[in-house]
């Protein structure tokens, strides 16, 4: 009975509270509230005011004096936090005050404080309502700084290349690069790995990361059959586990595809790779052999001769090895390094030929070129001596006029042919006399020269060499030689015959 008796009171007073409240609310003025609203706000207890604000709503600017009371708190509440190191706290209050006082430059002394304190979602907050922080440089390295923590890493990239002037940016960007490339590596996307990776190669175990990227890719690319690209990798890790082995593979499908192509010096490049792997030996044989018909046709014939003596005993490779040793004579032949030519003939077989020219044809135009050579040269003029002669046709007396000087020349040199024989050729010049005068300045001479040639099949040299229109070259023992010239005219005149004649001589 007596709990329910205090219960009973209990009620009674509750009620009785809300009821004088009640009468409260209705009895005390609006202005009442208004006033102490702003006795609160002056003293800075700006929550308190905020509830006196409200109890006299509609109450002058009471409503306003709501907004610049919260302002005022939320202000409030920032410095404080910002004292007491609590920056996403002060963040959000400081932005929430909005343009109270000095709200704005204090979130600048947020961000800076926060940016230093390493806080990087406080201070991303405050450059965000700051001006300028689309360009704001310290703002991106926050938020690339909050993306490194997140494992967003290309965003972290992004906004680090944005943040170029921050100290420590260079290296922050490093980081990011290599957390993302071994990022991709675990996620199996070697290729983007890999760009990101030789970005930073020598940053902690890069390089290891890099080799083993090089090593994937070429086993997918070889796994793809794209040889020529798996090769690429794989040739940059070669010592890396079973590299090498994926290398011959690789330049051995390759040879196989060049040769069917017929591409035998890209064939021979890579089956030379491939060394003893499977078939790469004959058919390394036979590429040489090809590329060795390649060069000859190029007039290679040094690396003609180097390629089939790799690809010796394949098919006709001994006539091709002579074909080039003919060849390469020839060159000499026609260089006049006679001595490198004829040990080269000397070489070959004695019954060979190739294309129309024998061997023996040439050791033949040799061994005449051996002999006839010591009359090749240019020869001194020795004596000269040129005559016209008015011969009376009634008495036989003469008259004459003659000149002795020793101003005639005469050249030889030898020629090879592809038919065993030496053609000796000349060029020779003299003066012959053309008129007769009683006086000197009537008298007149022209040049005596041509060119002849000697086909000789034998070491015998004839005693005449020319002997056409009055001028005759021949020799007179050794190597000496004359010109002679001479004409008899009968009918240029009633009463004389005129005679010219001119003679030179010539030796070495």
């Amino acid at each position: 009975m007596n709990s329910k008796k205090k219960y009973i009171i209990g009620g009674s007073v509750t009620v009785s509270v809300i009821v004088i409240l009640a009468l409260c609310l209705i009895l005390i003025p609006p202005r009442y509230y208004y006033s102490q609203g702003n006795k609160m706000f002056d003293d800075g207890k700006y929550g308190q005011a905020i509830e006196f604000f409200d109890l006299a709503k509609g109450y002058q600017d009471s409503e306003e004096m709501i907004i610049l009371s919260t302002k005022a708190l939320n202000y409030t509440n920032g410095i404080t936090a910002l004292s007491n190191n609590n920056y996403s706290e002060a963040v959000d209050k400081l932005i929430k005050a909005e343009d109270y006082s000095d709200a704005k430059q204090k979130l600048q002394e947020v961000a800076d404080k926060a940016f230093e304190a390493q806080d990087w979602g406080s201070a991303v907050l405050a450059f965000d309502v700051l001006p300028n922080s689309e360009t704001n440089e310290c703002r991106f390295y926050a938020l690339g700084m909050q993306s490194m923590g997140k494992k967003e890493y290309i965003d972290a990239l992004n906004n680090f290349k944005k943040a170029k002037s921050i100290d420590g940016v260079t290296e922050r960007i490093t980081e990011a690069n290599y957390y993302q490339g071994v990022e991709d590596f675990n996620s199996a996307n070697y290729e983007s790995a890999l760009e990101y990776l030789k970005q930073v190669r020598t940053y902690e175990n890069a390089s290891e990361y890099i080799t083993k990227c090089l090593y994937e890719l070429g086993k997918i690319e070889l796994d793809k059959k794209n040889y020529k690209s798996a090769l690429k990798y794989l040739k940059n890790v070669s010592k890396y586990e079973n590299a090498s082995e994926l290398i011959i593979e690789c330049s051995y499908e390759l040879g196989k595809i060049e040769l069917d192509k017929k591409n035998y010096e890209s064939a021979l490049k890579y089956l030379k790779q491939a060394g003893n792997y499977k078939k790469a030996s004959k058919m390394i044989i036979e590429c040489s052999y090809e590329v060795g018909k390649i060069e000859f046709d190029k007039k290679n014939y040094e690396s003609a001769l180097k390629y089939f003596k790799a690809s010796k005993g394949y098919s006709d490779t001994a006539d091709w090895i002579n074909n080039v040793k003919f060849m390469t004579a020839e060159e000499k032949y026609k260089d006049k390094d006679y001595k490198a030519a004829r040990k080269i003939y000397k070489a070959l077989p004695s019954g060979f030929s190739f294309n129309g020219v024998s061997v023996a044809n040439r050791l033949k135009a040799l061994d005449l070129y051996d002999y006839f050579v010591k009359y090749v040269g240019t020869y001194k003029c020795t004596y000269g001596y040129i005559e016209v002669r008015q011969i009376s046709k009634s008495y036989g007396s003469w008259s004459s006029w003659y000149n002795n000087e020793k101003d005639g020349s005469l050249e030889l040199w030898l020629n090879l042919n592809a038919d065993g024989t030496v053609t000796l050729s000349g060029n020779f010049w003299g003066y012959r006399y053309t008129s007769y005068s009683v006086i000197s300045a009537g008298v007149h001479s022209a040049v005596i020269s041509e060119y002849f040639n000697i086909n000789l099949s034998s070491k015998f040299l004839p005693k005449t060499l020319y002997d056409e229109d009055g001028v005759t070259i021949k020799n007179t023992g050794g190597t000496n030689f004359t010109l002679s010239y001479y004409e008899l005219k009968k009918n240029e005149d009633v009463y004389f015959n005129y005679k010219y004649s001119s003679t030179y001589k010539f030796s070495k």
